[in-house]
């Protein structure tokens, strides 16, 4: 017993002083506001420091920024494509065999010019057939999705030698076109002559590739 009671006063003088001791610290938090426990420590124990810098020191420790401005990351490119400098020389197209329905009978012609070879591989062109085309001129159409080459293939121009007095690119565009098709612009940005010519879509054959590529023609007139 005399042991219980020993620690019930023992506890109690230590409730006691704690509950002093809080009504001291509330006292001074009353008479100076500015006083708490950090401020203590602070004054006993001088400026505080992390243990660790600012993580923004080692920002460069790892990676190096290569200085910015308007002559970095400028996109270059490509030269247009020019027809392999055919400018000048003699130039030939393809030939197709298509089948002609009669009312006697059916009858192959062979003609690279006629409508069922060239649908093959260009078609729904906004321009027809002895249609007046001069420099500025514009037109778009479909193609075959193999004859591209990153996004391009080569239209020339003939004059009515046969020999190339320009070359164009045939650029694919955004617009939809149904599988295996591929729509696409094309801008005469070179003068002509006057007379009849003949406008040439030549397939673009990856490197390597040694055959000749597919040729469409179209005839037109040419004006300067």
């Amino acid at each position: 017993m005399e042991t219980i009671r020993y620690l019930i006063t023992f506890f109690i003088k230590i409730a006691i002083a704690f509950i002093g001791l809080a009504i001291v610290w509330w006292l001074v938090a009353l008479l100076i506001p500015d006083f708490s426990y950090h401020s203590l420590v602070t004054t006993l124990k001088g400026d505080r420091k992390d243990i660790l810098p600012p993580p923004r020191n080692y920002s460069g420790l790892f990676s190096k920024q290569a200085v910015q401005n308007e002559y970095t990351n400028v996109y270059v490119p490509a030269p247009a494509y020019n027809g392999y400098n055919l400018s000048g020389e003699q130039y030939t197209y393809t030939t197709y065999d298509y089948i002609q329905y009669t009312a006697t009978g059916t009858v192959v012609t062979k003609n690279g010019a006629t409508q069922p070879g060239r649908s093959t591989y260009v078609r729904n062109l906004s321009i027809y057939d002895g249609q007046y085309i001069r420099q500025g001129f514009s037109f778009v159409g479909d193609a075959r999705s193999e004859f591209f080459q990153n996004g391009k293939f080569a239209i020339l121009v003939l004059n009515n030698q046969g020999q190339v007095i320009g070359v164009l690119p045939a650029v694919a565009t955004s617009q939809w076109s149904v599988p295996g098709w591929v729509r696409f612009q094309g801008l005469i940005n070179f003068p002509l002559p006057n007379g009849a010519c003949t406008l040439v879509f030549e397939q673009s054959l990856p490197n390597g590739i040694n055959h000749q590529p597919v040729r469409i023609p179209y005839g037109m007139n040419c004006l300067q």
